[in-house]
């Protein structure tokens, strides 16, 4: 049987794994976590330099986690999106809706419970610089629904207002 979040938070209980912590944590918990293999574990659980989501090689503290939490803004087009994968993966959906275009953001936004997020490929990136104004990231990412893979690849569009970058809409490719 699984300890209980109390006996985890505390340290006086520990993972043995594999384990899915899904059980052991509510949605919120999860918002701000990363995955880890099938599961997802809360930010104050994972290893200190676990690698990103969105495939940066970069350490999830360093690159996504920051503008997750409002910390600070993506500095580019390409760290939106990395953000946007992310935060995708995370089912973090207030961060997605914040960072939308306001002029094509959905109302709300819903997430597959079967969907697993695999990884983001970065093809290429048009201006989206910290000097630009707008900027295009073309992308594949690859996921797993009820267990079948799919790849999304699609260029996506965005614009930088008043300093913050803002998803605006994308062309799906075959």
């Amino acid at each position: 049987m699984a300890p209980d979040r109390t006996q985890v938070a505390s340290g006086k209980a520990s993972l043995r794994y594999p384990i899915d912590l899904r059980e052991l944590y509510s949605p919120d918990d999860r918002r701000l976590g990363v995955v880890c293999g099938r599961a997802v574990l809360p930010s104050n659980l994972m290893p200190v330099e676990a690698p990103c989501p969105c495939g940066s090689l970069i350490d999830y503290e360093t690159c996504c986690a920051p503008v997750l939490r409002n910390a600070s803004a993506a500095t580019t087009a390409e760290a939106l999106m990395r953000s946007r994968y992310t935060a995708f993966e995370l089912q973090h959906a207030s961060h997605l809706l914040a960072t939308w275009h306001p002029d094509t953001r959905p109302s709300r936004i819903s997430f597959d419970p079967l969907q697993r997020w695999l990884g983001l490929k970065i093809l290429r990136t048009d201006r989206g610089g910290p000097a630009d104004d707008d900027g295009v990231v073309e992308f594949v990412a690859r996921f797993k629904v009820a267990g079948r893979a799919t790849r999304l690849r699609e260029v996506s569009r965005f614009v930088r207002l008043s300093g913050q970058w803002f998803y605006v809409d994308g062309d799906h490719l075959q």
